[in-house]
């Protein structure tokens, strides 16, 4: 039988043994962030609150305690893979532009600091599971509408 495929945090974070290890790159990113997972994208830490998977190449992460739209970061990758600790790394144009790893694992100044924040995160999550979904909402149909815009001059990448 094949691992449960989730397309959020919070639906991993009620099914999934954080001890267990998927097979596929979606279930290890959403097992990451339903157990605590600090991002760095461009080099800059993020601990993620929530992510959202767009499709095979292209999510949304929510910052934990963000408060806007704008606070969402879009990853686009061509290329995934994880490592047998179940960390995540991801490249475009073979080279690597973000990961999604432990926070242990992360190499973060102060451990402990984004320990404790998780920790406060997972209580106020679930207050803001409905503002989270708009923000994503926003973002992806202000992707659409400036796609739908480029399309009008040239394809849209």
């Amino acid at each position: 039988m094949s691992p449960p495929k989730f397309s959020s945090a919070s639906d991993a974070a009620s099914v999934l043994d954080p001890l267990s290890y998927p097979e596929n790159i979606e279930s290890a990113v959403v097992l990451l962030a339903a157990t605590g997972a600090i991002a760095r994208i461009d080099g800059v830490p993020l601990l993620i609150g929530d992510l959202q998977w767009i499709d095979d190449r292209e999510l949304l992460l929510f910052p934990a305690f963000g408060d806007s739209p704008g606070d969402v970061r879009r990853l686009r990758f061509d290329e995934a893979a994880f490592d047998e600790t179940g960390n995540v790394t991801f490249s475009r144009d073979h080279r690597m532009i973000g990961r999604i790893c432990r926070i242990g694992d992360s190499g973060v100044d102060d451990p402990d600091d984004y320990g404790i924040a998780w920790q406060l995160w997972q209580e106020v999550a679930p207050l803001r599971v409905a503002f989270i979904q708009r923000c994503y909402e926003t973002v992806r149909s202000n992707r659409i509408e400036h796609c739908e815009e480029k399309l009008s001059r040239t394809d849209c990448a």
